[in-house]
């Protein structure tokens, strides 16, 4: 469709075919542009920084409307006419309670990772008044899952509130992740917990190198598979990691692979090759054939019911951390699943992660 290295999808048809409507992302951010079908122009639809998503266009083939989000906006619906200067919001997610300026935008990084690719980031830096008086925070890495999915520029309520708290959070795109290209994407196939581990303790270390952060105060947070690289960032990077907070992360390949949902399944098929022929790999890149060597405070945070990475993965490494006499704490929710629902069990969830990342990043307690 366009001749550019970034991604590009989400097309849709104007109903009358002289032009579409797409999605470009770059840098972190995914604007919303229209191309012409006879002349080729190309041009902005709307591209505030942020997160533009899910357009469609009215039979006018005249209005175009979409939802949008970004670090410091809630997800919105915006609409706007062809002409228009400007896109317009028709609602407003963001609770009236709720200072807008207190709200960071996070600044577009690039720091040198594992083999000397640079990796991009969001990086978040306190306001003033949130860091109580500390000349150089805590910081807080914050894994995205997948890892075929990326951190954009968009709403995370868990950065917030860390930053909030005076936390420097850097939200990394290491190898893996999707927005960069194939070979990015491609780039730690059968090399979980390898490179793209790497690329994440490399930037513990640029935060420290760059003064923005006291390196031996930096956390490791992550969903999913960015769980997972929690776990191994603690277990093999004890160096640079003084706590972690693992929420539904992948412990156990193999018993993923048994116990899993079909269509993950596939993913680690795909990702590791055979469970059976490739045994050895699986052992070799799972959290828990490691866990012996976590030596900083883990907090774990599971579903109930999680149908993608079970109850079971997160219990064997509990035993595993309690056996070898680990500070650790393990909470599951009732009733959730890959990630939690309950609005009650998402506070609570963001409470047990700041209270633990204040006590062990700063010495206070709750």
């Amino acid at each position: 469709m366009t001749d550019s290295i970034y991604d590009e999808y989400g097309a849709v048809w104007r109903p009358d075919g002289r032009a579409l409507a797409y999605l470009h992302n770059e840098d972190a951010a995914v604007s919303l542009r229209r191309v012409f079908t006879v002349s080729h122009a190309d041009h902005a639809v709307s591209d505030i920084p942020g997160m533009h998503a899910s357009p469609d266009i009215g039979p006018d083939s005249d209005t175009t409307v979409f939802v949008f989000s970004s670090p410091s906006r809630p997800w919105d619906v915006f609409m706007t006419r062809e002409r228009a200067s400007e896109a317009r919001a028709i609602t407003r997610s963001l609770p009236a309670t709720i200072d807008p300026a207190t709200l960071v935008e996070p600044s577009y990084v690039r720091y040198p990772g594992a083999d000397g690719d640079d990796v991009p980031a969001l990086l978040f830096l306190p306001y003033a008044e949130a860091l109580r008086g500390e000349k150089i925070p805590p910081a807080i890495i914050n894994i995205h899952g997948g890892p075929a999915a990326q951190h954009h520029r968009e709403w995370n309520v868990a950065t917030q509130v860390f930053v909030n708290a005076g936390f420097v959070v850097l939200e990394p795109n290491p190898r893996g992740s999707t927005g960069y290209g194939k070979k990015w994407r491609e780039a730690n196939r059968r090399d979980w917990g390898g490179k793209d581990l790497e690329d994440v303790a490399r930037g513990a270390a640029w935060l420290g190198d760059q003064k923005l952060a006291d390196p031996s105060r930096i956390g490791v947070y992550g969903q999913s598979y960015g769980g997972y690289l929690t776990l191994m960032s603690l277990a093999l990077r004890p160096d640079r990691f003084a706590a972690g907070v693992s929420i539904v992360g992948i412990v156990s390949l193999k018993t993923l692979a048994d116990t899993t949902r079909g269509d993950l399944r596939d993913v680690l098929f795909r990702e590791f090759g055979d469970p059976v022929k490739d045994a050895e790999l699986y052992r070799e890149r799972s959290p828990l054939t490691h866990a012996s060597r976590i030596r900083s405070p883990l907090l774990i945070l599971q579903g109930e019911n999680d149908p993608r990475v079970p109850r079971s993965e997160a219990e064997q490494v509990v035993k595993a951390l309690r056996d070898g006499g680990k500070v650790h704490e393990y909470h599951a929710y009732p009733g959730e699943g890959h990630g939690f629902r309950v609005t009650e069990n998402r506070i609570d969830s963001l409470r047990r992660a700041l209270e633990w990342f204040d006590r062990h990043l700063r010495g206070e307690r709750a």
